[in-house]
């Protein structure tokens, strides 16, 4: 989706706390209020106010109205013990927590819920002390607030779009769209135009891929359109190994042909996986055009490269 948003400066939460028992439970939400799409964190305490070990310590948190983010679950840190999670629950669990002592977890997500709404997360921790069973629970509230500041509208133009992520503004109104992929689509008169500009050959792993565009200062003139993308490539290190690439089409009635492209830059060295996760991240490769009329590139923390220079 195409919109234009203006996010709200949040504040902090109180925490809420379960009742007196050998452990007892709060849940602190920030922040508050907190936008559609922005990130929350719960932090949860759970404490051994007993004179006892506690055992066998689990602590469960429903995300309701709180979903992952980019990633497959949300950013999770425990003081003790580990973490996992099943869609939407979040279970903790503590082998034991001495007398005295506190267990803080964070949960971080992306909220979901719309704007309006109130975001209600109640965490819950259950186990063992003193050969009794004991459990408690605690309610924190988030009002869920416009992802927009006062006086500015929200206004969908397109919807259907497959990972968009950059964009460019055409003299005559026309909005080119470039999706992660290799395409790149025209936004026209309140519809996406059936035909693509151009489909471009992508390396398409993790955050690679087509991720920017620029229009010539003289694009009505001289129809050139700039693109950053990674390509594949054939080395002697074997097939498809990725790098960064700054070329220039030529459009013509809305269509560049494959055959315009004008090689401007090709990075000196292949973009690797980061060495912790496995992923092509960081790729960077954003472009834009200077009040200057010159065209500048950026880098990512991906790969070491020379700067990409200027047009």
């Amino acid at each position: 989706m195409l919109a234009a948003t203006l996010g709200t400066v949040p504040a902090l939460a109180s925490p809420a706390s379960a009742a007196a028992g050998p452990v007892t439970i709060s849940v602190q939400a920030t922040p508050n209020p907190v936008a559609t799409g922005q990130a929350v964190a719960y932090t949860v305490t759970v404490s051994n106010v007993g004179s006892g070990t506690a055992s066998n310590v689990t602590m469960t948190d429903a995300l309701n109205g709180v979903g992952t983010g980019q990633s497959t679950t949300p950013v999770m840190t425990s003081s003790v013990g580990n973490c996992t999670y099943s869609s939407p629950q979040v279970t903790c669990t503590a082998a034991s927590l001495g007398a005295g002592q506190v267990w803080s977890v964070t949960i971080t997500g992306a909220v979901t819920a719309a704007a309006g709404s109130t975001l209600s997360d109640t965490a819950a921790v259950s186990g063992s002390e003193s050969s009794s069973t004991f459990s408690a629970s605690a309610t924190t509230t988030d009002k869920v607030s416009p992802s927009i500041a006062p006086g500015f509208a929200q206004t969908k133009l397109a919807g259907g779009l497959k990972k968009p992520i950059a964009i460019a503004f055409a003299p005559n109104g026309d909005i080119y769209i470039a999706e992660q992929a290799g395409t790149i689509l025209i936004y026209r008169n309140g519809a996406i135009l059936p035909t693509p500009v151009i489909t471009l050959n992508v390396f398409n792993v993790g955050e690679t891929g087509l991720l920017g565009i620029a229009l010539d200062p003289n694009f009505a003139t001289n129809g050139y359109l700039y693109a950053s993308y990674t390509v594949p490539v054939t080395t002697s290190a074997g097939p498809n190994q990725p790098y960064a690439q700054l070329s220039r089409f030529t459009v013509v009635n809305g269509v560049a042909s494959p055959a315009s492209e004008k090689v401007l830059y090709r990075g000196n060295q292949v973009q690797l996986p980061d060495g912790s996760s496995g992923s092509y991240d960081h790729a960077g490769n954003d472009l834009k055009v200077g009040p200057d009329g010159k065209l500048c590139g950026a880098l990512g923390t991906t790969y070491p490269q020379s700067a990409m220079g200027r047009r």
